[in-house]
């Protein structure tokens, strides 16, 4: 065990002795809303999109929250959205869009039973690895806008 003070800017307050910089990553829980509304074509009766984050949410599994006719948003997951050190260009990129924005990961759901058409797969704060995500062409990726206490903390 070293004797040396813990590093405040990092949660865990541990570093790689070998490379004090390489180990600095942070996390914070992110519930992701989900608007679910009517389809515009016949071939998808509805429409699933990530519409928010709620920073410090607890966890949840597509609690309804909100209903206005046929559109029903959900606190669908509580995701952790970790960062590191090392993907600050990517951060940066997504703190200059207008506005600063997250991106939230959704996969289609594998079982047919599911309520629901989509699971939300992850959430990132990083426009290069959302740009990865987008060229897989598996996944639905879509910027939200972070709220302001979010960009405070990235």
């Amino acid at each position: 065990m070293s004797d040396e003070p813990e590093d405040p800017a990092t949660p865990q307050g541990q570093l790689d002795a070998k490379d004090p910089l390489a180990a600095r990553e942070a996390r914070l829980a992110l519930g992701i809303v989900i608007r679910k509304q009517p389809g515009v074509t016949r071939w998808a009766r509805w429409s699933w999109r990530p519409v928010a984050v709620l920073p410090g949410a607890g966890p949840a599994h597509w609690h309804e929250m909100r209903r206005d006719g046929e559109a029903v948003e959900y606190h669908a997951a509580t995701l952790e959205l970790e960062v590191h050190r090392k993907e600050t260009e990517g951060y940066l990129t997504a703190l200059s869009n207008d506005p600063p924005t997250v991106y939230v990961i959704l996969r289609p759901t594998e079982d047919p039973d599911a309520p629901h058409e989509v699971e939300v797969f992850r959430v990132t704060a990083s426009a290069f690895e959302a740009q990865d995500y987008l060229d897989s062409g598996e996944e639905l990726v879509e910027a939200v806008p972070m709220p302001p206490d979010l960009v405070a903390w990235l």
